[in-house]
């Protein structure tokens, strides 16, 4: 039988599981590499249309030597509740569809282990949900909610087999139709395929990925009842004969078809897992992950808040998070148009959030609830200087003035700093109203500024300048030097002449060859520009600066924008 035959013969079961199945016995199953989580459940569907489930969850890790189990028990109770809430003076009801799971020790990783309420509206119809211009996820129509309250064993397989479909390695086999047998009591279904294929590694590391879907699934004679299912798909990403990585799932269920029973008397509570009065807030700051906040110690480092419920009841409510109203001051904390409170500068401001409160007559109304934060800047974690465009290998010339930045880490910290020179005779230093320094040279030598936070003293840091004259005779000192520069496969010798002329000589260290290169050059102070550089020379520099003393020369080419120190050699 075709597989688009298949999911056409699967439409009616779909149906019957919602409105007939009493119960089933589920097992899930997903492999991951070394580690294996198995849930084991019992599913019970009541007469009213809602459900129970009692199961059992296991998480097995074979990445060491012993082996680790962790276990975990659950209940998750999906029911159709009617809520009364009441807006601007009118009283609505409203079908609503509510899924509780309640993890014993909530002792297993990721959302899927972990204690969850939802409620979403009801809706007869798709036109009757879309009247009501709500997103997908905040409703569910009847027929569906029915079937996400039964086994949902059919609408599984079904899904399944869309998801082969979709599987572009399988679809090039051409294999789509699957055997069946039938005996005295039901029709038998069954389909499995392998196939492998190159893995991702790359052409170092040669691996063979081989997938095996697997699909059982039985029908009563009719056709019209689904009875079990076991279905499952295999990867194995195999590296070498000792070495390969195994993941993948697998689903399996028996259901039962008896008289539904009537919900009984002790059965798990929903009530006391959502949310009805609220009479404190707690902040939240999402900074690197959501984390709770004093109102009063809020810093300007954090990029959005929200606020759950504080203080409230039932104590078991679960979906803490309120809804974001309004900000009284919107220079600290501005509400944008996606709903979000971003925190846009240093201050006090009000905030206003919402949620629907269940009062003591049962009707649920639409409640503001406000709390006063505080915005500060955050504590400084270092400071640092930013190198200047005007100060070239950090000498400074006598005789002019330059513009030197700093930075407080984190960059929403306060920025002032406070700057002093080791000797204020030969470098002076101040700071202006842009935490900028202006730094003055006035006599020849070495000077270690150092500049602190002004709100932390203990975040500080320090750099040296090289202090020249401005009447030093640069074209001396040059022409009667040689400079070098080293690289692992060669050398570079620099030497300038008197008129206005010099060479590069690259020494390549292997062959020991040598190339000669020539150029043209002005001076202007410590400023030396380039030109007129021979053929196909190996640089060209466009401009150098001498530094220490003319102990240095740094060479610049604008073209693979690289710079070379030369040392006197």
């Amino acid at each position: 039988m075709d597989f688009d035959e298949v999911l056409n013969l699967l439409s009616t079961p779909i149906v019957n599981e919602a409105l007939y199945a009493s119960s089933a016995q589920i097992k899930d199953t997903t492999y991951n590499g070394d580690i294996t989580i198995e849930s084991d459940e019992k599913h019970q569907t009541f007469a009213d249309y809602t459900a129970y489930v009692e199961g059992t969850v296991t998480s097995e890790d074979k990445s060491s030597a012993e082996i680790k189990r962790t276990t975990d028990t659950y209940k998750r109770r999906q029911m159709s509740v009617q809520e009364k809430i009441e807006e601007e003076n009118k009283l609505y009801t409203f079908n609503m569809y509510e899924n509780v799971i309640d993890f014993e020790k909530n002792s297993l990783s990721g959302h899927a282990y972990q204690d969850a309420a939802s409620k979403i509206f009801i809706f007869d119809s798709q036109e009757e949900a879309d009247d009501s211009m709500l997103t997908d996820n905040s409703y569910i129509l009847d027929s569906a909610y029915k079937i996400e309250t039964s086994p949902k064993a059919a609408y599984k397989t079904q899904l399944f087999i869309r998801t082969i479909q979709s599987n572009a390695y399988f679809m090039q086999l051409g294999n789509t139709t699957m055997s069946y047998t039938k005996t005295n009591e039901e029709y038998n279904f069954s389909f499995t395929v392998s196939y492998s294929y190159d893995g991702d590694w790359g052409e170092d590391i040669k691996d063979k990925i081989t997938d095996t879907i697997s699909l059982e699934f039985s029908l009563s004679l009719d056709l019209s009842k689904i009875l079990s299912v076991n279905y499952s798909f295999v990867s194995n990403d195999v590296l070498t004969e000792d070495d390969s990585y195994l993941s993948g799932y697998a689903w399996q269920a028996e259901v039962n078809y008896e008289e539904r029973k009537t919900v009984p008397s002790d059965i798990m509570d929903t009530t006391e897992y959502f949310l009805e009065t609220v009479s404190e807030v707690q902040m939240i700051a999402r900074n690197n992950g959501d984390h709770a906040v004093d109102s009063n110690k809020i810093t300007l480092d954090t990029s959005y808040l929200f606020a759950d419920a504080k203080v409230y009841t039932p104590n078991k409510a679960l979906s803490l998070r309120l809804n974001n109203v309004d900000s009284s001051n919107s220079s600290v904390v501005e509400l944008e148009n996606d709903g979000f409170l971003h925190v846009v500068g240093k201050g006090t401001t009000t905030l206003t959030f919402s949620y629907y409160k269940k009062c003591d007559d049962g009707i649920f109304r639409y409640t503001l609830i406000e709390e006063e934060v505080t915005i500060t800047a955050p504590a400084p974690t270092s400071v640092s200087f930013h190198p200047s465009d005007s100060i070239e290998g950090d000498t400074l010339l006598i005789g002019q003035v330059y513009n030197y930045r700093t930075y407080v880490m984190p960059m929403e910290a306060d920025q002032t700093i406070i700057a002093t020179s080791s000797d204020g005779n030969k470098l002076e230093v101040t700071v202006d109203e842009n935490n900028t320094l202006i730094l003055t040279p006035k006599e020849v030598g070495d000077v270690v500024i150092t500049i602190k936070s002004s709100i932390d003293e203990n975040i500080v840091a320090s750099k040296t300048f090289h202090i020249m004259s401005n009447e030093i005779d640069f074209k001396s000192i040059i022409t009667t030097k040689t400079y070098i520069y080293s690289e692992s496969q060669y050398t570079m010798t620099l030497e300038f002449k008197e008129d206005g002329t010099g060479s590069v000589t690259q020494l390549i260290l292997s062959s020991k060859k040598t190339y000669v290169d020539t150029f043209e050059y002005t001076l202007k102070d410590n400023k030396i520009s380039f030109s007129n550089w021979s053929a196909a020379a190996f640089k060209e520099y466009d401009e150098a600066t001498i530094l220490e003393n003319g102990n240095k020369i740094s060479c610049y080419e604008e073209k693979t924008y690289t710079t070379h120190v030369y040392n006197v050699q």
